[in-house]
């Protein structure tokens, strides 16, 4: 789906089958490769995966990171897929990155439009980026974000996203952004797109309207149905 026109293509959209608040707020990014393409669940640190997740609602300013910088999306692979998943579809090693599919959109009170104002976000880490996503740009090439080791631990890894104003400063409105990516891993078809939702000063009210739009816009992934069949994990918790 193109999001350069995301307002038009919501009409008809099919909500995801959790409500908004256990489906999108701070979940870290899980994917996993299942058949030969990559999937997405979302998950925290307890262990708790929420299988099918592809929106992800993040906010800036929350501590350690600056006012303009979220320490998010986070990735992380629970212990637990070790055993959910085999060595032929998760190999020890195997590596998982991302890609930039569409320009950097803003909610506008009742859909997303692309940013004209000069508005931009970097993703980085330590060692990689960073890719500006900007109202001009399209699909970019990220970098590699986790590993999956069967080492019997969790791994667990977080990008850095910095909003910026044309001058290169924290902007002054607030707003509510949104980020298309896709995740990928060598020799497997990339997910479907997945949609990062950043809070800048609005409130929770607002955010979770917007993070509610992008939900009605896709919808149920046929690998949900899969996984009930297969894997034992919705609501799962670490023992």
């Amino acid at each position: 789906m193109s999001m350069r026109n995301f307002s038009l293509a919501l009409s008809g959209g099919l909500m995801l089958a959790l409500p908004v608040a256990v489906r999108a707020q701070h979940h870290d990014v899980s994917p996993y490769s299942m058949g030969g393409r990559v999937y997405t669940n979302g998950a925290t640190h307890d262990g708790t995966v929420y299988p099918g997740e592809r929106v992800f609602g993040y906010d800036f300013g929350e501590l350690p990171a600056g006012v303009n910088e979220a320490l998010d999306p986070g990735f992380f692979f629970p212990e637990s897929y070790e055993t959910d998943f085999n060595s032929t579809d998760m190999p020890n090693g195997l590596s998982f990155a991302f890609n930039v599919l569409s320009p950097l959109q803003v909610w506008n009170g009742s859909s997303f439009d692309v940013v004209s104002n000069g508005d931009f976000i970097n993703l980085e880490t330590g060692l990689d980026g960073p890719v500006s996503v900007t109202g001009g740009s399209g699909f970019q090439a990220g970098f590699n974000v986790l590993t999956f080791l069967r080492d019997g631990n969790d791994e667990d890894a977080h990008i850095s996203s910095t909003l910026f104003d044309s001058t290169v400063s924290p902007p002054v409105p607030t707003g509510v952004y949104l980020v298309e990516l896709q995740i990928t891993a060598p020799g497997r078809i990339a997910s479907d797109p997945i949609f990062v939702v950043y809070n800048y000063g609005e409130t929770e009210v607002v955010h979770d309207e917007a993070i509610e739009f992008v939900q009605s816009a896709i919808p149920e992934p046929a690998s949900l149905g899969l996984l009930a069949m297969a894997l034992p994990f919705v609501g799962r918790r670490r023992r």
